[in-house]
């Protein structure tokens, strides 16, 4: 084997062999299989791919509106919000999307696309920062919650509730 592919087997992306195994194997890969999310904050959030923002979402590490919104300007407004849960939510391809609704995939990618950039310009798609435990400056040692009893005994000065008197008499109203 020469440098010059040696080179280019080395220069070859997770993502890349990710993608080269989908079209050649037809399917998805399992999901660990998966290249993991390059790391992003809110101010790169937009230039994440649409694929890589789902699987952001379904991560819990940005936000996803409950109520998409629908964005009446852009592609097909009747259709978005279908669209929109069906890949972002419940995980459906764009080539099965494509099909439901009797577009061209492309057409797909295109809307979601342009809803992605939408929705992320407007507020509605916003990265979460990690939980980061707060410290309290200035306080050195914890200081230990007071002792409490584990039962305590009121003295009663009520008497005891008298016994119900049951009747065998049947009355009539």
């Amino acid at each position: 084997m020469d440098l010059a592919a040696h080179l280019a087997v080395q220069a070859v992306t997770p993502m890349q062999r990710y993608y080269d195994s989908v079209v050649a194997g037809g399917r998805r890969p399992h999901r660990s299989l998966r290249p993991d999310l390059p790391a992003f904050d809110q101010s790169t959030l937009s230039s994440l791919r649409v694929d890589q923002l789902r699987a952001a979402i379904r991560a819990n590490l940005v936000t996803f509106p409950n109520q998409v919104p629908v964005f009446e300007r852009h592609d097909r407004p009747d259709l978005q919000c279908k669209i929109v849960q069906l890949y972002f939510t419940l995980g459906w391809g764009y080539e099965t999307i494509a099909i439901r609704f009797g577009l061209v995939h492309q057409r797909v990618a295109q809307i979601l696309k342009t809803w992605k950039r939408r929705a992320i310009e407007t507020g509605y798609v916003q990265y979460i920062p990690p939980f980061e435990p707060l410290t309290m400056p200035g306080v050195s040692a914890m200081v230990p919650p007071p002792q409490v009893p584990a039962f305590v005994v009121i003295s009663s000065q009520v008497p005891p509730p008298a016994p119900l008197r049951v009747s065998s008499e049947i009355s009539t109203y």
